[in-house]
């Protein structure tokens, strides 16, 4: 099994999911209630317009479902969203799709916890820098 973004069911997913109604409508009902979730879990940098400005990055994909219809069904568990600004959800997606490792881990919940990890420390080596 792979974490990485390749597959056509991968991309049903991306083109068809998460352009969904009925994600967004998951979407709206996790920031509505998680509301004191207004941090990124990246960067940590808080965002004061968390419902606007932060994607939700899926650790678990088991509550969504494609009906036959070709509708879907959006029942993850909140505890398998976690909050990202879109750059570092980019990151967190790049480093799972190219690093080897993380990419065939037996756990996406252990690969995107280690990505999110790499790509703080990339973030703050960066910082850093200045």
């Amino acid at each position: 099994m792979s974490n990485g973004r390749a597959g056509i069911a991968s991309r049903a997913y991306r083109v068809q999911y998460l352009k969904s109604k009925q994600w967004h409508a998951r979407r709206a009902r996790w920031f509505d209630q998680n509301p004191t979730q207004h941090q990124c879990c990246v960067c940590k940098r808080m965002e004061p317009q968390a419902k606007r400005r932060l994607e939700l990055h899926h650790i678990d994909y088991r509550g969504v479902t494609q009906l036959l219809n070709g509708g879907w069904l959006a029942n993850e568990r909140d505890e398998d969203l976690l909050p990202m600004h879109p750059l570092c959800h980019r990151l967190v997606h790049e480093l799972m799709d190219n690093d080897g490792a993380l990419r065939y881990m037996r756990s996406r919940k252990e690969a995107t916890l280690q990505a999110i990890a790499k790509v703080r420390a990339r973030l703050r080596s960066l910082i850093g820098a200045r």
